[in-house]
């Protein structure tokens, strides 16, 4: 077998300098090369008669030099060489500037192949054709003309034609000699590994491409799969959990004190993470919850488990804002039970008190991971509105608790292929239900012409003495957002100042932020006028109309989180997205938002219209760079893997995994 982590240099042709242009395009090693996917392909099979092409084809063609000349411009320091081409039906002209040396190579009788567009002339011309001399053994292929060619992704110092011929020769020499990393027992309905090799870069059919992709990208979901189970595995084996004792009647005694009744999906919720909490090994579970069902009460309930069991519990947040939420409502739920609840950000001074031995609850942002004096015995640490953290940051935090319970959570749904993809490792909860009693929210979409309207709409709901907040994408004007928040704050001021008008962006100090969500919560302020921040930690149960201007610059799922900081009380609620109808791809997209009220169904489409590397407007660092799984388009492969790996044998048996 070929060793694929071989250096490139070991190829011939391949020097120093050919080896440097080849490591700025990825490619360091034969596995690298072999792995090498074409960015498109041409079809030029096909050898029509000369006498059947027309001006303006691409086509290749096969024919015999009938003559051939050089031609100098002196004038414009230019050279001409043109040769003669014709098959049985007729003729036509190659021609080549500045290229002389091409006469002692192109000589009358000899035969070969051309690929490039014709021009109208008397004969046809093709400028400049990518030529392949016929070859006396007829078993030999071409390689650039007459088949299905490879287009590859190339710089300067690599050729086009360069790096498809050593590609060919390479797959020649080697390509049956590819190993396939997986028992060809277990690909029924897929290419084995060497034919994938193959058509990926010279099929003989079109299709033939997708196909070795295909294949490609099941090695890939596979051999994600593959190392999540051996990771859970080995986890599982060497790592302990403190010991937890769930079913302590301190959770309980809090769930009777709530005026309401859970929903169906926090009680499942709560039932999956008691399962895990009795396990030997700590938890690792996402939970994910659309817009408004609770999952801080959830948490809440968690945190209490552990902390009757004599451990302290973290909950990292992403905002000041709303780490100062969440320290006030839970420090308001555990005030008769005699539980320590910190709050940590930036704004803190000093060190947490650990003068008490009492299990506390620690809230607080990345300012967490900053900490001199840790939490001593953290039983759980749990992550809210994950996906605003880096991977580094959410291992950061484990560093030194490794035993503790880590639970994540999210209000953006995950979209299913993304799930599978960088979150296989977690086990995950959901939760779609809202709590009984909250109104029922309309959304609407609109345009400047109805401006008049929406703004006697929100004159009427402020006199009700309802709340409502206005959100632009930009605090200052660009191009691309005229309506912004700086430039709107004093014609609205002006008009609405009897009801109190308050601003909140990313740009205002800390204790500035605190005093407008007082102002709100105390009902001082009836208009808020806010970028996106509000997205997270913003709760007002009195909120009942929203506006969002520009709505198009935002994306679906962060209109839908945004739309859930208004009816979280008992009226109903409004919500308006300002577009533009003659923006018709953005319009039908606000449409979709507009037309559900359902988290998961948003976040699919979200996805599917943009993709994994603009999901949540972010690159999280961690996620995998593919060479060929594709998401979401490849979603049924990886449900397929994760099926195949968990009937295999024990993760230390399987097979290695493909490059």
């Amino acid at each position: 077998m070929v060793d694929l982590k071989a250096p490139i240099t070991q190829l011939k042709g391949v020097g120093k300098t050919r080896a440097s242009s080849l490591e700025a395009m990825g490619i360091r090693t034969l596995e690298d090369l072999l792995y090498y996917r074409p960015l498109r392909y041409e079809d030029r099979r096909g050898l029509p008669a000369i006498h059947q092409l027309v001006a303006g084809q691409w086509a290749t063609i096969c024919g015999e030099i009938q003559s051939a000349r050089s031609r100098f411009f002196r004038g414009k320091r230019m050279s001409q060489f043109e040769c003669e081409v014709a098959d049985k039906s007729g003729s036509i002209l190659c021609r080549w500037w500045n290229m002389p040396f091409l006469k002692q190579h192109y000589l009358p009788g000899k035969r070969f192949f051309a690929y490039g567009q014709l021009k109208d002339g008397s004969p046809l011309r093709m400028d400049h054709p990518e030529i392949e001399w016929v070859e006396e053994d007829e078993s030999k292929e071409p390689v650039h003309t007459s088949r299905v060619v490879p287009v590859y992704r190339c710089q300067k110092g690599v050729g086009q034609r360069w790096l498809r011929s050593l590609m060919h020769q390479f797959l020649q020499d080697h390509g049956s000699l590819v190993a396939d990393p997986y028992p060809q027992a277990c690909m029924e309905g897929f290419l084995p590994q060497s034919d994938a090799v193959e058509k990926l870069h010279f099929p003989k059919e079109p299709d033939e491409s997708h196909a070795a992709r295909e294949r490609l990208a099941l090695n890939e979901a596979l051999k994600l799969q593959q190392e999540v189970r051996q990771r859970r595995k080995a986890f599982a084996e060497s790592v302990s959990s403190l010991p937890t004792s769930p079913g302590s009647p301190l959770a309980e005694t809090f769930i009777q004190s709530l005026a309401f009744d859970l929903t169906t999906d926090q009680r499942d919720v709560l039932v999956d993470i008691e399962s895990d909490l009795r396990q030997k090994h700590p938890m690792r579970r996402l939970l994910q919850g659309d817009v408004g069902t609770g999952k801080t009460l959830v948490s809440v309930i968690a945190a209490l488990q552990v902390i009757a069991c004599g451990h302290s519990v973290i909950l990292m947040v992403p905002t000041t804002l709303l780490a100062q939420q969440h320290y006030q409502t839970i420090s308001k739920q555990l005030s008769d039970l005699n539980i320590p609840v910190i709050l940590r950000t930036s704004a803190s001074h000093g060190e947490p008190s650990q003068a008490s031995n009492l299990p506390s609850f620690t809230v607080g942002t990345h300012a967490l991971l900053h900490v001199k004096q840790p939490t001593k015995s953290v039983g759980l640490i749990m992550i809210d509105e994950q996906h605003k953290f880096g991977v580094a940051q959410r291992q950061q935090i484990l560093k030194n608790q490794e035993q503790a319970h880590l639970l994540i959570m999210t209000a953006t749904p995950i979209p299913r292929t993304m799930g599978l993809a960088l979150y296989a490792d977690l086990d995950v909860s959901t939760m779609r239900q809202t709590p009984k009693g909250r109104g029922r929210i309309r959304t609407y979409l609109r345009e400047e012409k109805d401006r008049h309207k929406i703004e006697d709409f929100l004159e009427t709901t402020l006199k009700e003495g309802r709340q409502v907040f206005i959100i632009f994408p930009r605090i200052e004007a660009t191009e691309s957002t005229p309506k912004s928040l700086m430039e709107e704050q004093e014609a609205l001021t002006r008009r609405y100042r009897a009801f109190g008008v308050g601003l909140m962006h990313g740009k205002m100090r800390e204790e500035e932020i605190r005093a407008v969500m007082n102002q709100l919560k105390n009902g001082e302020i009836g208009l808020l006028l806010s970028t996106s921040m509000i997205e997270v930690g913003v709760d007002i149960p009195n909120a009942t109309v929203m506006i969002v201007e520009n709505a198009s610059h935002f994306g679906m799922a962060q209109l839908h989180q945004m739309r859930g900081r208004i009816g979280r009380g008992p009226h109903d609620a409004h919500c308006i997205f300002m577009g533009d109808s003659a923006d018709e791809v953005n319009w039908q997209r606000l449409r979709k938002v507009e037309q559900s009220l359902d988290g998961f169904e948003i976040a699919e489409e979200d996805f599917r219209l943009r993709g994994p590397g603009d999901w949540q407007g972010q690159d999280q660092s961690g996620t995998q760079h593919w060479r060929f799984l594709q998401l979401p388009e490849d979603e049924s492969l990886l449900i397929q893997a994760k099926e195949w790996t968990g009937t295999w044998a024990e993760p230390a048996k399987l097979p290695q995994a493909a490059p």
